[in-house]
């Protein structure tokens, strides 16, 4: 949530938006329902049950929200990227990857809202919530990242003459590598 605090930028705002909700949902239980037996909170007994349970629901909303905002960034981040050295696939590949992580979770959101709406009960928000959530880490996963690069597939080669430790050429097959041998103390 504080990472570049002082940075004014959109994707910068909404990060710091989805970790205040983040904190919101955390701290504010939802209502109990009719079959839990478990005690009021402290919140829930000095400011109401009802009133915790709506600021869970409104921090949710804004969390959610603020998710897919941050992938529409990604995809626009990624789009105007001017340095796609060693990408093996190309902008607009991962701007569209992180544009569909952002619908997807504004379908999820579109699904709650109707469940809501024709009183469905059970676990649909919890799974509507951490579908969006799982969405948006698939996107900030790959944000700015490609697998092969983890690979170290984009890494000089040795004996290319880089002129850093790694430009030793390889031994031969079946060639005894020579070892350093330990500094003898004085």
């Amino acid at each position: 949530m504080l990472y570049r605090i002082s940075r004014v930028d959109l994707e910068n705002t909404l990060s710091v938006l989805a970790g205040l909700a983040a904190f919101g949902v955390a701290l504010f239980p939802t209502g109990r329902s009719g079959a839990v037996t478990a005690p009021q909170t402290l919140l829930q007994q000095t400011l109401g049950e009802a009133v915790v349970g709506r600021v869970h629901y409104v921090a949710a909303c804004l969390l959610i929200l603020a998710l897919a905002g941050l992938s529409v960034c990604f995809g626009l981040r990624e789009r105007t990227r001017t340095d796609p050295h060693g990408a093996r696939l190309s902008r607009g590949f991962w701007a569209g990857y992180h544009w569909a992580f952002s619908a997807l979770i504004l379908l999820a959101i579109a699904v709650m809202v109707v469940c809501a709406l024709q009183g469905v009960t059970g676990t649909w928000l919890f799974w509507g919530e951490t579908f969006c959530v799982m969405a948006f880490a698939a996107s900030w996963l790959m944000k700015g990242l490609e697998l092969p690069t983890l690979r170290h597939r984009h890494r000089p080669r040795r004996g290319t003459g880089t002129g850093t430790a790694s430009s030793v050429p390889e031994p031969r097959p079946g060639t005894a590598v020579p070892t350093a041998t330990p500094a003898r103390p004085l």
